[in-house]
């Protein structure tokens, strides 16, 4: 049997349509819940979006190693038996600012921006699964032909799933952007810089739609900030495209591939701990796992560790915006289920300009450009970036630097502020977050 750190391990990969991909891997999990060497606690872990399969593996190998050292040094192993569950799914990456050829990357550069946009398409193409042929015959066209930058932004916004909504309200839907693609202006919007709060690092200040040029791996790629005009524009539409696209992949891999195997497990030792960890998209996809259908029962989980979260941060509120909204996955931790029994962490730092970056450039689209774009008080703020809003029952906890103990509380959600330690978006992996995350196991 697979370890990590000397703890069992077991994995479950989905395909993009959410089937198990090796139904067998099912089995292992369930095989093994019996007999005296059966689990107290299963870690169930999912990566996020810019992971293919081998920097997933990576990812959990080197979390794992801190966050069993960490479960070792006070002896919470071996006095509990852990297994470890790793989800792989197929998310795709960001067109990321290296693909621009050396000394190319300027403003005016026409090869070098078709180039990356010929790249974004490849992949945005991959991820739906049809021929976008059509779109890359217009990109050459984009500077000077009003007819291409509307069937261009046309094409790219029917691409946008019709859930992208559902925890955030997109300004990206085609009906609300219709008026600025009639009259041209869709491009142009999404081409400027836009004033942010969480984006600049929480104090307010000029950055570029893709959130300036992001250089660590595992974050969504900041192109437009590196061009100038009608194509930096048609650079951000495709690239919030394909994180509307990845992040309804996210919900559909938990919803309909992760549940119904946690109710297996939940069904078969319904005296195990469950412990969820998610990072970035990963984070929709353990979430929406312990939801399940909105006709279903959550699931009971012991622990959620939301790290770096990737989706809306009212996706746990209660009426956030005065008319009864209550944010899409409430029901997961709200009376009268409570299905989360023990602390739920949501780390966040306005260091992580990857999750707001479709919300900056969603917020552009619908005209706003106000200082606090993307932080706490705007619509449009992700859960790495802000933690969790207008939810009762959550704290603010800053982020332990000196491996001492946290105090958790069951049934509670603790934001956990990393600014000043978590240094972007996948910066996951220090023992200051493996720390937190063995802490809330240890409070169950």
């Amino acid at each position: 049997m697979p370890d990590l750190a000397g703890v069992p391990y077991f994995e479950l990969e989905f395909d993009k349509d959410a089937k198990l991909v090796h139904p067998e891997q099912q089995k292992a999990i369930l095989d093994s819940l019996a007999g005296d060497t059966m689990p107290t606690d299963l870690v169930v872990m999912s990566h996020g979006w810019n992971n293919d399969m081998g920097e997933a593996r990576d990812l959990y190998a080197e979390f794992f190693k801190n966050y069993i050292a960490d479960l070792t040094s006070d002896g919470t192993i071996p006095a509990r038996r852990l297994s470890i569950l790793g989800v792989l799914w197929p998310s795709k990456k960001f067109a990321e600012h290296d693909l621009i050829p050396g000394g190319a990357a300027s403003a005016g550069n026409d090869v070098a921006a078709d180039k990356v946009l010929f790249e974004q398409i490849g992949i945005l193409e991959s991820i739906v699964g049809k021929d976008l042929s059509d779109l890359r015959a217009l990109v050459p066209q984009l500077k000077d032909a009003k007819s291409a930058r509307l069937a261009f932004s046309n094409a790219v916004l029917a691409l946008i799933p019709q859930d992208a909504g559902a925890d955030d309200d997109s300004n990206l839907k085609p009906a609300s952007v219709a008026v600025a693609v009639a009259e041209d202006k869709l491009l142009d919007r999404l081409s400027r810089p836009a004033v942010t709060g969480s984006l600049s690092g929480g104090g307010g200040g000029a950055t570029s739609l893709g959130g300036g040029p992001i250089r660590m791996g595992g974050s969504a790629a900041g192109l437009g900030d590196l061009f100038s005009g009608i194509k930096a524009g048609a650079m951000n539409l495709l690239n919030v495209t394909t994180y509307y696209q990845m992040k309804t992949r996210a919900g559909i891999v938990g919803e309909q591939g992760l549940n119904p195997i946690l109710r297996a497990v939940r069904a078969k030792a319904p005296g195990v701990r469950i412990h969820m960890i998610g990072h970035s998209f990963g984070a929709r996809v353990v979430t929406a796992a312990a939801a399940g259908k909105d006709t279903e029962v959550p699931i009971a989980v012991n622990s959620i560790s939301l790290l770096q979260a990737a989706f809306s941060h009212y996706a746990f509120a209660e009426n956030w915006d005065g008319k009864n909204g209550d944010g899409l996955f409430r029901r997961v931790i709200a009376p009268p289920g409570k299905y989360v029994t023990g602390p739920m962490i949501v780390t966040h730092t306005h260091s992580d300009k990857a999750v707001g970056v479709a919300y900056a450039i969603a917020s552009r689209a619908g005209k706003q450009n106000a200082s606090g774009l993307g932080d706490a008080n705007d619509q449009y703020g992700g859960l790495g970036g802000n933690g969790a809003q207008k939810t009762p029952g959550s704290v603010q906890v800053k982020i332990n630097t000196k491996g001492e103990r946290y105090a958790f509380t069951a049934g509670m959600v603790h934001n956990v502020d990393g600014n000043g330690v978590i240094e972007g978006h996948s910066d996951i992996r220090r023992t200051e977050v493996t720390h937190a995350a063995a802490d809330v196991l240890r409070t169950t």
